[in-house]
């Protein structure tokens, strides 16, 4: 019974609405403004350049190349053993430090 009321209330609330009008000249301004054109700048054009479907595919390609010269032509050199050997030996220098050398490990006083 109380939902019929509020049923009843809410299409009564509808009986007086009317449809919207708009101001008189709104068509008119929205067409002058949709006609105006502003000038492309720098950033603009590029935009438009760079979103062609062409434009990306080619630079993913380039990109690919590039990348794969790169695998090609390096040439990853093998290290000899006595570069190796001679790279960890600079642990007796005095200006070698490392952080258990700050402390001493055997003292238990303060």
């Amino acid at each position: 019974m109380e939902m019929n009321k509020k049923i009843e209330a809410t299409l009564q609330s509808l009986d007086g609405m009317q449809r919207a009008s708009a101001s008189p000249y709104l068509l008119t301004r929205l067409q002058a403004r949709l006609q105006t054109k502003e000038p492309d700048n720098f950033w603009v054009k590029a935009g438009r350049f760079l979103n062609r479907p062409v434009v990306a595919i080619c630079a993913m390609f380039i990109l690919i190349l590039i990348n794969f010269a790169i695998i090609v032509k390096s040439d990853v050199a093998v290290p000899d053993n006595k570069s190796i050997t001679t790279a960890t030996n600079y642990g007796n220098d005095l200006l070698s430090t490392n952080i258990l050398s700050n402390y001493d490990l055997e003292s238990t006083q303060p």
